[in-house]
């Protein structure tokens, strides 16, 4: 028996199956373009990362100093709140821990962790840069993962991005 033949004692049931995967196949490029279209309408995530990190090393003193850039990749402004530097491993120097609170500047909020208090807004597609210069005592010295806190005016409420490239 040839395959023509074959197609044509079951023509029904190859029409059932082609109409299943065309209909899946169609299914799926729905979706893709709903997502597409709502990353065109509202932009992607926010993100944070470390743009540039230094480990100064003296007699007394041995300082971490660094950069952070947060990409407003959303179509819309938001209002960044908290900036927080989490080590996995170094110890920063909690000298500064008392010190009396200031807005916009770093502070030391435990051994392993910073933080930056501030209100700004960063308008759609923007990006801004934040350097710090920190204490520390010992400990293997590596990147921190970045933590920023930020409202969101379309879901109304704060919410916190976390760095993709986080120690682990």
């Amino acid at each position: 028996m040839g395959v023509w033949a074959w197609l044509g004692e079951n023509y029904r049931q190859i029409g059932a199956l082609s109409s299943a995967v065309l209909g899946c196949a169609s299914l799926a490029v729905a979706i893709v373009a709903v997502r597409m279209n709502y990353r065109n309408n509202f932009g992607w995530r926010p993100v944070a990362f470390v743009a540039s990190y230094a480990v100064e090393s003296g007699p007394n003193v041995s300082r971490i100093k660094g950069a952070v850039e947060i990409w407003n990749r959303h179509k819309y402004p938001i209002v960044v709140s908290v900036l927080r530097l989490k080590y996995k491993t170094a110890k920063l120097s909690d000298r500064l821990k008392d010190f009396e609170f200031q807005k916009d500047m770093w502070r030391v909020k435990s051994k392993s962790e910073a933080e930056y208090l501030t209100n700004f807004a960063l308008e759609a597609n923007e990006h801004k840069r934040f350097e710090w210069a920190l204490e520390i005592e010992a400990g293997n010295v590596e990147p921190p993962t970045v933590e920023v806190r930020y409202f969101d005016p379309r879901r109304g409420h704060m919410v916190e991005a976390v760095s993709k490239y986080a120690n682990r």
